[in-house]
């Protein structure tokens, strides 16, 4: 293929994975106004979150096994369909249950994207372009986070809670369009005869490895960007406009991150591992700083650097991790594989946040991300970095 016709494809899956974060981080900056308008209770908002993290996690298994097989076209595109279907329906405002359902519905349509965006990389790149490829493209999550901020602070202000889901449905409506006409010109190598059955996966002793690390980023990652809103309107009593200035830093300090792993990885050299190491170590340093009184720039600060170091550590375990498994053409499996352990630890993390933050504040979150953290370092440290040396 084309150096010009492959480069456009990789922008397309970038764009398309970025605008799925604005049909996700939507809810977040909803939820304030959903929970004064009493659509949600705070538990309520914990447990869609929940929700959303359980069945992508799920979904992302099941996807990845069958984006090894499936053209990625049609799995990224009927994604984006479903997703954007579902943000517009939420739009109407239903009922708790129907919410959870439609959200439910838009975190397996979001968990088809990644495996199959991953598996086109893979074909349209050689492997070491491939890899270089991917560590820009895992950008796209914080990009789609700014943007989500952005976006959905204007809608809300302006036009009312309802768009802030009905433009990001549109938004993902128009990439399936995107989708359809671009990645769909990828032809995909069939199933190789060395792939390998998902239950020789589960099996392997690298993913074992690096398997509770992966689920406990996870835990961090993706609570800080539902419960950052909420967070700085609870503890420093301002509204969502004034809110959102602060936490717009956070994804573009992780932008930041996620742009410097390439020559992050050169400065280790190679030494993945090690970068994630390092990356808790920055949560555990940060997370400690929030247990105390601060101001609410600080808190900004500290939050920031969190969402820097495990966007970074999501760059080790769930862009660079896979593709140890190119050989056998199971790239996207391994990548479906990670991808649950990550959002399996934000699902439980949401679950436990939304009750202990209800009934003990925001520093037991804080704590909580600090000691997983502490536990992350030493399996690093003791089995991951001894078994690569």
């Amino acid at each position: 293929m084309k150096r010009t016709k492959s480069n456009l494809i990789f922008l397309v899956c970038y764009l398309a994975y970025t605008s799925i974060y604005i049909g996700r981080l939507n809810f977040s900056m909803a939820s304030p106004g959903l929970k004064e308008s009493f659509v949600l209770t705070q538990e309520q908002v914990g447990m869609i979150g929940s929700v959303f993290f359980v069945v992508y996690a799920l979904g992302r298994v099941v996807n990845g096994y069958i984006g090894d097989r499936v053209s990625p076209w049609i799995m990224m595109s009927l994604g984006l369909l479903i997703a954007g279907a579902s943000n517009l329906l939420i739009g109407f405002l239903p009922p708790f249950i129907g919410i959870l359902l439609l959200w439910g519905s838009n975190a397996y349509a979001q968990s088809m994207l990644w495996s199959s965006l991953t598996r086109t990389v893979s074909e349209i790149y050689e492997y070491e372009k491939a890899k270089k490829m991917m560590s820009y493209m895992i950008s796209s999550v914080a990009a789609g986070n700014i943007l989500a901020i952005l976006v959905c602070t204007g809608i809300i202000g302006s036009l009312g809670l309802s768009f802030a889901f009905i433009v990001p449905g549109a938004i993902l409506l128009v990439f399936c369009l995107a989708v359809l006409l671009t990645v769909s010109r990828v032809k995909c190598k069939p199933v190789q005869s060395n792939h390998l059955p998902m239950k020789e996966l589960v099996k392997d002793k690298r993913i074992h490895s690096v398997a509770l690390p992966t689920l406990f980023h996870g835990m961090i990652k993706d609570n800080i960007s539902l419960w950052m809103t909420l967070f700085f309107m609870a503890q420093y009593n301002i509204d969502l406009e004034a809110s959102a200035y602060f936490i717009l830093l956070i994804p573009v300090v992780g932008l930041a991150g996620r742009m410097a792993y390439p020559f992050i990885c050169r400065f280790y050299k190679e030494r993945e591992y090690k970068i994630a190491s390092h990356g808790f170590l920055v949560c555990i340093v940060a997370a400690l700083l929030l247990l105390i009184k601060v101001p609410p720039i600080v808190a900004m600060i500290a939050l920031s650097l969190i969402y820097a170091a495990v966007s970074i550590i999501n760059g080790v375990f769930l862009s660079a991790f896979p593709l140890q498994f190119a050989a056998t053409g199971n790239q996207a499996s391994v990548s479906g594989i990670m991808d649950f352990f990550n959002y399996f630890g934000a699902a439980v993390g949401s679950l436990v946040f939304g009750f202990i933050t209800e009934h003990f504040g925001y520093s037991s979150m804080f704590l909580t991300y600090a000691l997983v953290s502490v536990i992350s370092v030493i399996i690093i440290e003791r089995k991951v970095i001894k078994k690569a040396n």
